[in-house]
């Protein structure tokens, strides 16, 4: 009988009955996992829970880690996108549009930009906590109609 196998299986257990997203970073050293509004970083070698990221007030959808592993950005139905220091925890920007409820968000590989999208549809760049809207589809239509006409 293996008490350790059996005791991490316990708490994967109970991690994963919670968990709604998950997102490893790219070292593989720590996971996030959420559970409603609350980000839980946790060490992928021990499963301790080294961190919790409080601040939605609405379910978070998506989950990404900067390429080093520095920063953490999330998005929620709260119309809320944070980016977190990730060895603090503590909350580094934030940009919060009321009338959209994000579904997905990325990160450049520079750490520099995240797009972020929602419920109406469009393609958000944030900068600086600076929101910028994209329509890459009227974008890509109008490249699509300049190559046709040649």
């Amino acid at each position: 009988m293996c008490l350790i196998c059996q005791s991490v299986c316990v708490l994967l257990d109970s991690i994963v009955l919670f968990m709604l997203q998950c997102a490893f970073s790219h070292g593989g050293h720590f996971f996030a996992a959420v559970n409603s509004t609350i980000i839980s970083i946790y060490s992928s070698t021990t499963f301790e829970n080294v961190s919790n990221l409080k601040g939605h007030n609405g379910k978070v959808r998506s989950v990404v880690w900067s390429a080093d592993d520095s920063k953490i950005v999330s998005c929620g139905m709260d119309g809320a996108v944070y980016e977190w220091d990730a060895y603090s925890g503590k909350r580094i920007g934030e940009s919060v549009l009321k009338s959209c409820s994000y579904s997905g968000v990325t990160i450049t590989p520079d750490g520099k930009n995240t797009y972020a999208v929602g419920s109406d549809k469009t393609i958000k760049e944030i900068n600086d906590s600076q929101v910028s809207f994209k329509d890459f589809l009227t974008n890509q239509i109008q490249f699509f109609l300049k190559v046709d006409s040649f």
